[in-house]
């Protein structure tokens, strides 16, 4: 479900106890991406298979990780650091402080509330204490508030909505998903004519 609930596993928190947050629509949308190349590629995918994984097609040069699923920490953060670069000297770890700078934010305009920011973040309080006592189970009204929550927040995107490209995109997306098979019929012939026009949609 959108946004993406995220489960950090006590073994792999740093504060030493399990908790879940969620990831952006986008964050989301190449997470499926890489998913469905991983798929596409021949590997199979199951409930305990690793989320960032070695290349599978890549047999060669890994080492001692040869028959490991699993990337190390060192590999991950250097992947996140030739993202960053040339553009930016970050080191990866800003990205915790990033979102919580942005939920502070998206606190202080009250579209989040403080109990779920400090939750989403793996810190210690009131929410932490009830997923705990609860064995990890949050009641399913609770989990959907905490969703709608997270969606409110969710300029942590960054998307450059003043993007021409992106927003001709949306509109054609939107056009074909409210066409009629007589207009899909239309826009399939002025593509194949190269042919200039508008096609009026029923919105």
């Amino acid at each position: 479900r959108m946004p993406n609930r995220i489960v950090v596993r006590r073994e792999l928190s740093k504060a030493g106890h399990q908790y879940f947050t969620f990831s952006t629509d986008l964050a989301t949308g190449h997470i499926m991406a890489y998913l469905n190349d991983r798929l596409a590629h021949g590997e199979p995918l199951h409930g305990d298979s690793p989320v960032i994984s070695p290349d599978y097609t890549h047999k060669f040069a890994r080492g001692r990780n040869s028959a490991k699923e699993f990337l190390p920490t060192p590999r991950i953060s250097r992947l996140v650091r030739n993202v960053f670069r040339p553009r930016f000297d970050w080191r990866p770890y800003v990205l915790r402080p990033y979102f919580d700078t942005q939920l502070l934010i998206a606190e202080s305009k009250g579209l989040i509330v403080h109990d779920f920011r400090v939750f989403f973040m793996g810190h210690k309080g009131t929410m932490e204490a009830r997923y705990t006592t609860n064995k990890g189970v949050i009641p399913d009204v609770l989990l959907d508030e905490m969703r709608e929550a997270f969606t409110r927040s969710e300029f942590l995107d960054q998307t450059d909505q003043t993007d021409h490209v992106l927003q001709h995109k949306k509109q054609a997306m939107a056009a074909i998903d409210s066409a009629t098979p007589e207009q899909l019929d239309l826009m399939l012939e002025v593509l194949s004519t190269g042919k200039t026009g508008q096609v009026v949609t029923n919105s």
